[in-house]
């Protein structure tokens, strides 16, 4: 009987730890550190979304349909933007669904033209590029993605934009929203940015243009656009020249 017992209690523990086994495999993040990204949109029809970093992602696009599970891969060795991993979803009706993202290293997200109202990336650190253009935001909060080199966040309803945390942001394109006000004074490795068509009176340019950083290679001048804003005519272009930086006005 003593015998019978010891492999009854052997056997359940094995059981056990096969059981566990293979909820590893078939559930790989559940013990790693997972990022998450929200968006939320009422379009009817295609929406589209491309991510680049590694390992599998799981997306759940808000309708009940299955969750789908994919690979992703990095970048290239220069960063070019064309190798990322898009996937669309079709949507009938429009309610508004929340899309969620999940994945352990997720650096890349593109979410344009898909008439989002809200986007979270907050709890995602490993973000290095997001284009979340031609959408309906009205908010962003970056300060969370200290990586980020990239930004656009063009074609919104953004009435503020703070990017203070973001001290390695190379390329920033914020232009057609409605910003009053913008501070890059932390952004010291930035050699891109254009703000056009936004509400920037000339003493908000100003203030701007001086908290650009000062290109220390004048022969690879950095550029700045800020047509259309309704003090680019009154603005003091000369602050910007003085840092090493070309303007497009």
């Amino acid at each position: 009987m003593a015998k019978i017992k010891f492999f009854k209690v052997a056997g359940i523990v094995l059981c056990t730890m096969l059981f566990f086994s293979s909820c590893k495999m078939l559930f790989p993040f559940r013990k790693k550190g997972l990022n998450t990204m929200t968006m939320t949109t009422a379009k009817e029809g295609e929406v589209t979304i491309s991510l680049a970093g590694s390992g599998m992602i799981i997306i759940d696009w808000g309708d009940g349909t299955p969750r789908e599970t994919e690979l992703i891969s990095p970048l290239d060795r220069d960063g070019m933007l064309w190798n990322y991993h898009s996937t669309s979803h079709n949507y009938s009706g429009t309610s508004a669904r929340t899309i969620t993202i999940t994945g352990e290293n997720i650096t890349l997200l593109g979410c344009w033209h898909n008439e989002l109202t809200e986007l979270n990336v907050s709890k995602n650190s490993a973000l290095t590029r997001l284009g979340c253009d031609n959408n309906q935001l009205t908010k962003l909060d970056v300060s969370k993605n200290i990586a980020l080199t990239g930004l656009n966040c063009s074609d919104n309803q953004l009435t503020e934009l703070d990017v203070n945390k973001n001290s390695a942001l190379t390329q920033l394109f914020c232009y057609e929203n409605l910003l009053t006000s913008l501070d890059v004074s932390n952004n010291i490795a930035l050699t891109q940015l254009q703000c056009w068509n936004n509400l920037l009176e000339a003493p908000a340019l100003n203030a701007l243009f001086g908290t650009l950083p000062n290109n220390p290679t004048p022969q690879k001048p950095n550029t700045i656009i800020i047509a259309g804003n309704p003090g680019t005519d009154t603005c003091d272009r000369s602050i910007v020249t003085n840092k090493g930086w070309v303007g497009y006005w």
